[in-house]
């Protein structure tokens, strides 16, 4: 639980908890499970604070250091946040759902199982803080197992972020950049992957069912085991990708694999479709054209 006094001293604004941090540096905050909702706050000092399960659900905050914090288990939902500094901080299983964010920095962060169901990241514009990017910028992050089904994630960088298991279930990611990312077993059924780049990733395992992949890019990467049953391939680049047992069945029926990406569509419908196996067999003869 919160320690009272500090909450207290919270609630005086954030001069009063700016100025009692500053002179309090051996005390470590402690508003573990307090209930801040529906607060705004400027440029407050948060960083290595216990907020672990606390409520901070309709806040406003703007250029807000929580630097190291522990929001483990924290509920941020419908939150805005703006330009604000999330490095080597917890937010473990926290719940950051319909939020909106804009020029978040989360490197080094550990949003391990996190919900971020229905959140935005949006571009914002340049601040005071010359360590905010204008883009949320995830690099080196742990997103391992967060879901973010539905997002909006069309500013964002995942530099060295780790996306193993991540959930992208019907999301948007037209044009998001993957390069060089860790993405065993992450889910994109139903993606919109249009233009994505994913040269040098490793999607060992990953759900690609019922994906749009239109000009995305898969130089290098590694696709073993996927399963791209249902996915709509049309000028993909796959040169040099490990393209191992790619799975083009559903999976209530026997499974098939294939080699190849750009052909998994045609061999489904070969062996499941009779009119083109017969197409395939039998080709229609058509003699010289009368005049």
């Amino acid at each position: 639980m919160a320690n009272q006094d500090h909450l207290a001293i919270l609630n005086q604004g954030v001069r009063a908890w700016n100025r009692w941090r500053k002179t309090k540096k051996h005390v470590k905050p402690d508003l573990s499970g307090a209930s801040i909702v529906n607060k705004a706050f400027s440029y407050l000092n948060l960083s290595g604070v216990d907020l672990s399960n606390a409520d901070l659900r309709y806040g406003v905050f703007r250029e807000v250091n929580f630097r190291g914090a522990d929001l483990s288990g924290a509920n941020l939902s419908l939150c805005i946040i703006a330009a604000s500094d999330f490095s080597g901080t917890r937010l473990v299983e926290s719940d950051c759902s319909r939020a909106l964010f804009t020029s978040g920095l989360f490197k080094g962060a550990d949003l391990f199982r996190a919900n971020l169901q229905t959140t935005t990241f949006a571009e914002g514009p340049t601040y005071r803080n010359k360590r905010l990017n204008r883009v949320n910028n995830f690099a080196a992050a742990s997103l391992v197992e967060a879901d973010l089904r539905q997002a909006k994630l069309e500013h964002v960088s995942f530099l060295n972020a780790d996306l193993c298991g991540t959930n992208f279930s019907g999301t948007d990611l037209q044009g998001v950049d993957f390069t060089a990312l860790q993405l065993c077993g992450a889910n994109f059924c139903k993606a919109d992957l249009r233009d994505a780049k994913f040269r040098r990733s490793n999607l060992t395992g990953a759900n690609l069912t019922f994906t749009l992949l239109i000009n995305t890019n898969f130089e290098g990467a590694i696709l073993k085991n996927c399963n791209v049953y249902g996915a709509s391939t049309w000028e993909v680049q796959l040169e040099d990708a490990d393209q191992t047992d790619l799975v083009i069945t559903p999976p209530d029926v026997p499974r098939i694999t294939v080699d190849y990406l750009e052909v998994s569509q045609f061999i489904y419908l070969l062996l499941n479709n009779e009119k083109i196996r017969g197409i395939m067999t039998h080709p229609r003869k058509t003699g010289p054209e009368k005049c």
